[in-house]
């Protein structure tokens, strides 16, 4: 079976909401740290970093998560890769509308790929431990 190669879009997100500091804010370049690491290791190529420091996860008004959704549209990635599903948002129903609906139906339709992925790095770890156990 040949394996698809993926260009990813790595979205990070840390919100004012969670009343962070400026030394909470380096969360962003751990999650960027643990992305770009994972890509690394599993020859996935990245194709831009989003990342929206300081905004909200309770509506997708955010200017990275806007150009990602932008790229995501004219078929410059067709991978989502996230820490877990809040860095996406925070509204479950609009998070499930963009994974469930709107990521697959774009690119899968678009890009004639069997699977749109969007990994957190929790499904990441579950399947590493499947792997091993």
């Amino acid at each position: 079976m040949v394996q698809p190669n993926y260009t990813a879009a790595l979205y990070l997100r840390l919100s004012k909401d969670d009343g962070f500091s400026e030394r909470e804010s380096m969360s962003i370049d751990t999650q960027r740290d643990m992305l770009t690491r994972y890509c690394k290791e599993h020859g996935i190529i990245v194709y831009d970093i989003y990342a929206d420091d300081g905004f909200t996860g309770l509506n997708t008004d955010r200017p990275a998560f806007q150009r990602m959704i932008e790229d995501v549209e004219n078929r410059k990635v067709n991978c989502v890769i996230t820490k877990d599903q809040s860095r996406l948002g925070r509204n479950h129903l609009e998070s499930d509308f963009y994974m469930e609906v709107f990521f697959p139906n774009t690119i899968s339709a678009t890009l004639q790929l069997p699977i749109m992925l969007i990994l957190s790095m929790r499904q990441l770890w579950t399947s590493h431990l499947s792997a091993i156990c």
